[in-house]
């Protein structure tokens, strides 16, 4: 039941993604109806050629300061997950 739920969160999130992408009139509306099932996070509505960054809500200061390559590693990959080149530059 609980998957079920989350589910069915994750595919109206991406239909409103969706509908922000494909419709620019709709675009703002969209993003603040997107922002309401995403507790601390900033969604804006941006177009297809920007890069999107997901920056971190809180930083884990003590892996931080002692320099934690992994930790590092794990930010970007949440950074710049969504982003991807159709062709890689050289």
């Amino acid at each position: 039941m609980k998957q079920e739920a989350i589910l069915d969160s994750k595919l109206s999130l991406g239909a409103l993604i969706g509908k922000t992408v494909n419709d620019a009139a709709t675009a703002s509306e969209a993003a603040a109806a997107a922002a309401k099932h995403l507790s601390g996070v900033t969604v804006h509505a941006d177009s297809a050629d920007t890069v999107h960054l997901v920056v971190p809500a809180a930083v884990d200061t003590a892996r931080l300061a002692a320099a934690d390559e992994s930790y590092f590693e794990e930010l970007g990959r949440k950074a710049l997950g969504a982003c991807y080149y159709d062709i890689l530059p050289e």
